[in-house]
C-alpha cells in the first residue's frame, strides 16, 4: 500500500514495516445515492412515473434494489435491481397508481443489504371520467338519423365535479351532415349520465330548373321601336326634297336596326332542365366523439352506414 492511498476495495491489506507485519480489514465506504422528480400528478384512471437516478459515490460499486415504502399507492412498480460500476449511474424508472383519489407521500428505498439510502416522492391522483357508446353501429338511408346512447360514468367519485362538454371529430365525418348532443352538456356536480348523439344525413334531391326568361326590350329601345314608323313618314317626305341617294341610305340604316332587333329578340329564349342535390355519400363512417372536462379530454368512436 502507498502512503497516502484511499482504500475503495473490500478486503484485507498487509503493512509490512520490517519486524512486523500488520493485517488491515478494508470496508467500502463509497455510497449510492437515489434521486428521483416529485411530485408527479395523475388520475384514477390513468399512472404516474417517477424518474430517477441511481448513483455511484466514492467509487461505489454494488447492486442496488429499489422498492416503494410505507404510504405508497396500491401499484407501484419499481424497476428490476441496478449494478453500480465505481463512478457510474443508471437510470430507472418507478411507475405508481391509484383507484382512490388522494396524495400519496412515499420513499422510494433503494439497498445493497448493507447500505441504505431513500428519496422522498410524492403522487397526487386526481378524479376522472369514462364514456362508451352502448349503441355500436347505425344503418341509416340518406336523409336519415343515426342515435347512439353515450353513458358518462365519473371515476373515482359518485359526481362530475367538472362540467363536461362533447363534440363530433371532422375527420372521418360524413358529407352534408351534422351532429347534435341532447343534453348538451353535463354540468358540473351531476352523476352518471346517459347522453343521445344524433347524427342527420341529408337526402338527395332533384329539382326542375325553371325556363329562361325571354327576351324584352329595355324602356328606351322600345321606344325606339315605336317612333320607326314616324321615322319612316318623315323619310318619305324628306325624298321629296333631298337627292335620292340620302333617302337610300337612310332606308339602308333603318333596315339594318330592325335586323339587328329581331336578332337579339330571338336569342332571348331558353328551355328547361333539371338540377340535383346529391345528398350524403352512401358509405360506412367511423365517427369520433370527443369528451372534455377542464384538462381531461377522452374519446370514443361510433360507427353510421349510409345507404
Amino acid at each position: 500500500m502507498i502512503p497516502g492511498e484511499m482504500l475503495v476495495a473490500e478486503g484485507e491489506v498487509e503493512l509490512n514495516v520490517g519486524r512486523r507485519t500488520l493485517t488491515l480489514s478494508v470496508t467500502n465506504t463509497g455510497v449510492a445515492s437515489v434521486g428521483c422528480n416529485s411530485p408527479v400528478t395523475t388520475t384514477v384512471l390513468g399512472s404516474g412515473t417517477f424518474n430517477g437516478t441511481l448513483t455511484s459515490v466514492n467509487n461505489y460499486t454494488g447492486t442496488v434494489t429499489l422498492t416503494c415504502g410505507a404510504g405508497a399507492p396500491a401499484t407501484c412498480t419499481p424497476p428490476a435491481p441496478i449494478v453500480l460500476t465505481a463512478g457510474g449511474s443508471q437510470s430507472f424508472a418507478v411507475a405508481a397508481s391509484s383507484a382512490t383519489i388522494g396524495a400519496f407521500n412515499f420513499n422510494v428505498h433503494g439497498t445493497d443489504g448493507t447500505i441504505a439510502h431513500d428519496a422522498a416522492v410524492t403522487l397526487n391522483v386526481g378524479a376522472d371520467f369514462d364514456f362508451a357508446s352502448a349503441t355500436a353501429s347505425q344503418t341509416v338511408t340518406a336523409g336519415g338519423t343515426g342515435a347512439y346512447t353515450l353513458n358518462f360514468n365519473p371515476d373515482g367519485q359518485a359526481t362530475f365535479a367538472s362540467a363536461i362538454t362533447y363534440s363530433c371529430s371532422a375527420t372521418g365525418f360524413p358529407n352534408l351532415s351534422n351532429c347534435t348532443f341532447s343534453p348538451t352538456s353535463i354540468t358540473a356536480g351531476a352523476p352518471a349520465t346517459p347522453v343521445t348523439l344524433s347524427i342527420h344525413t341529408t337526402a338527395p334531391i332533384a329539382t326542375l330548373k325553371p325556363p329562361a326568361v325571354p327576351w324584352k326590350p329595355s324602356g328606351p329601345l322600345f321606344a325606339f321601336w315605336l317612333s320607326l314608323p314616324a321615322m319612316g313618314i318623315v323619310a318619305m317626305g324628306a325624298g321629296r326634297r333631298i337627292k335620292k341617294r340620302w333617302v337610300a341610305m337612310l332606308g339602308g340604316g333603318l333596315l339594318l336596326l330592325m335586323l339587328i332587333g329581331s336578332l337579339a329578340a330571338c336569342g332571348g329564349g331558353g328551355g328547361g332542365g333539371h338540377q340535383s342535390q346529391p345528398g350524403t355519400t352512401p358509405g360506412t363512417y367511423t365517427v369520433t366523439v370527443s369528451a372534455t372536462s377542464g384538462t381531461l379530454t377522452h374519446s370514443s368512436t361510433v360507427q353510421l352506414i349510409v345507404q
